[in-house]
């Protein structure tokens, strides 16, 4: 599972907690964080869950050691919005948000704005966690 765990934001935070409790009780779950990058290049997994809901900035997304970490592993699950749309166009070569994305076997994307601004790429189901943000969040 690899998030911001280590963040001060309360979302990145709960999520370390919450995945714990969606995967089967035998599952062995290994939490790292994205930034600093905690993962031995040697470690070989079955499954990554690549965020908790969270957006993924332009530092984390271009790092050679994620990229290599998805080609690694069968399965690659992206659970992430696209909040710094900039960042992937200006911060890193904009073809790594393409290539990550060719490398996820199925990304969860938090709005239909994300998919309809990166998610062009062919052959990987991306569905909204949330379709209507305007209702499905209330702003106090």
């Amino acid at each position: 599972m690899l998030s911001y765990l280590n963040s001060a934001n309360f979302g990145d935070r709960l999520g370390y907690h919450i995945v714990n409790n969606l995967l089967p009780a035998n599952a062995v779950v290994t939490h790292a964080a994205l930034n600093p990058w905690t993962i031995d290049e040697a470690e070989r997994f079955d499954l990554v869950l690549l965020g908790i809901g969270n957006s993924i900035n332009a530092p984390a997304m271009g790092r050679p050691e994620l990229h290599q970490l998805l080609e690694r592993t069968p399965h690659s699950i992206g659970i992430f919005g696209t909040q710094y749309p900039y960042q992937y166009k200006s911060l890193m070569d904009p073809g790594l948000f393409g290539a990550l994305l060719d490398r996820l076997t199925c990304w969860w994307a938090r709005y239909r704005d994300d998919i309809d601004a990166f998610g062009s790429t062919p052959g990987i189901l991306m569905l909204p966690l949330l379709t209507q943000p305007e209702k499905s969040i209330r702003r106090f």
